[in-house]
Parts: structure tokens; C-alpha cells; sequence
């Protein structure tokens, strides 16, 4: 189903967004035909992985207020494939188990933060020159969780586009890259999005609407919640950026976890 490429790019767009999507809308993010998009777009409603639904776009009611407009948004749940036949979940289910029910927690954490300084760490070597204060020491491509391999993040990824291939926000004040802050920040997004977090700016906070733990953070909330906070403590810290920190931030239908601008975080007593 997703093999196709505009098909998985308009599921990928379509995934990113918090607010459902017209075919309009995805047909101008990805640049292709309004006809073809709502074709695909369809296609992966049948699959169960789009839901659909018709709103109109403006206030206008009665006759002449034209057709309601159809909008997709991702289906809740998770879809997962595994050729042949895998049982990571159980087997993640187990250890999270055993590490709940001996009181591992903290050797979980520390696991868990180091993992992450190493992400941000080696995202930090792709940075730009002169960010951060100071120039980035080379070093290999940017990793998912564990070690594994999600692809480098290159700057004009990191600047412009998110992993799907669309840009998630033009940067303030026009179409030109940003600098300083605002760099550290495409480049923090694009770690968080590689590793499917699917960041969001909130203010000057960032927010994920996705928790890649979401079925074990239900199973067990302390405990993994507990594991996100040190992870994305850990891509942080390794981004060395002392103005940013991450923080215990929970709402519905979001991760646990933000990241805030420190002075926000003080301000707001957030933990």
C-alpha cells in the first residue's frame, strides 16, 4: 500500500498534520494533481489507514453554500507490518514488565538518557559551522533509537522539509533559511521527527503529537513515561543548547513530554 511513493508521502503529510487535510491542501504540500491526490487519498482510506469525513471550509449555509469539502486524518490505532511474523511488542511487553516489577526504573532512565545523548550528539555533528558558539565536530550520520540507522539528517532536510518530503512551517518572516535558535530548533524537530515524535512548535515550546511507546506508556505509565523524559532529556542535552530543556508536560492525545525554552519552563514551573 505505502510502496508507492506519492502514496506514502501524502500518508506521511497527512500524519504530520494535527487538523484534518482537504485534497486541496495535500495537493499543493506535495505538488501534484487535485485528481490524483484525492485518488490516493482514497486508496488509503479502503486501506484503513486514512479516515474521511466532510466539513465545509467556510461559514456559509443553505443553497449556493457549495459541497461540503472531504478531509482525511490519520486513524488512531497502530498499523504495523512484519514480514516474516515478528513479536517484538510482546517481548517489549515483558521486559517492561520484569523492570516495573523489580524496581529497575532507574537503570531503565539511565539507559534510556544515554541512548538519547548519543542521538543529539550525533545530530549535533551535522549542524552547520558556527551554531551552537561554536563549530561541530564531525562525526557519523544521525541514529534512531538503539543505534539503528534512520538515514542522515542533512541540513536542507533539517531547515526545510520534514522526513516526509514536506516543509512543516515556512521560517518566520519569509521563505529564507533560518539562523541561531531557530536553526537549532529545525535541527532538534528533525531528530524528533526521524525518531516519530512528529514534533510541533507550540509558542516557543515543541510539542509531539505522537508517542512511539504510546501502547506501553498506557500498559505502564510511570515507567515509560518515566523512559521518554530521560530519552528526550538525553537529544537535548546532546544538542548542547543550555536554553532549551525538556519537561514532563502531559494532555490528551500528545506525548508526555515537551520541550520548552528554559526561561518558559522556570516561569512556568514545569516538571
Amino acid at each position: 500500500m505505502l510502496n508507492e511513493p506519492l502514496r506514502r508521502t501524502l500518508y506521511q503529510y497527512v500524519a504530520s498534520r494535527r487538523d484534518a487535510v482537504s485534497r486541496n491542501e495535500a495537493a499543493e504540500a506535495v505538488g501534484a494533481q487535485r485528481s490524483l491526490v484525492a485518488f490516493h487519498l482514497d486508496k488509503l482510506v479502503d486501506a484503513g489507514l486514512l479516515e474521511a469525513s466532510f466539513r465545509r471550509l467556510n461559514d456559509r449555509t443553505g443553497p449556493g453554500a457549495g459541497r461540503p469539502a472531504k478531509l482525511y486524518r490519520r486513524t488512531q490505532g497502530d498499523h504495523a507490518v512484519s514480514l516474516p511474523p515478528r513479536a517484538y511488542p510482546v517481548a517489549a511487553e515483558l521486559l517492561a514488565e520484569v523492570v516495573d516489577a523489580t524496581g529497575a526504573d532507574a537503570a531503565l532512565h539511565a539507559v534510556a538518557r544515554r541512548s538519547g545523548l548519543d542521538i543529539g550528539r550525533r545530530a549535533r555533528a551535522t549542524m552547520p559551522t558556527g551554531q551552537l558558539g561554536g563549530p561541530p565536530v564531525p562525526g557519523p550520520a544521525v541514529t534512531g533509537f538503539g543505534g539503528a540507522g534512520t538515514g542522515k539528517i542533512a541540513p536542507d532536510l533539517a531547515l526545510h522539509t520534514g522526513s516526509n518530503g514536506v516543509r512543516p512551517h515556512a521560517p518566520e518572516g519569509g521563505d529564507e533559511p533560518p539562523t541561531g535558535e531557530a536553526v537549532t530548533r529545525a535541527y532538534l524537530e528533525a531528530v524528533l521527527s526521524e525518531n516519530g515524535f512528529e514534533p510541533y512548535c507550540d509558542g516557543e515550546s515543541i510539542r509531539m503529537q505522537n508517542c512511539p511507546f504510546h501502547r506501553l506508556s498506557r500498559q505502564f505509565p510511570p515507567l515509560i513515561c518515566g523512559m521518554n523524559l530521560a530519552l528526550i532529556e538525553g537529544i537535548v542535552d546532546g544538542f548542547g543548547d543550555p536554553g532549551l530543556r525538556a519537561a514532563m508536560d502531559p494532555a490528551p492525545d500528545r506525548c508526555c513530554v515537551a520541550v520548552h525554552e528554559r526561561k518558559l519552563a522556570s516561569k512556568n514551573n514545569v516538571d
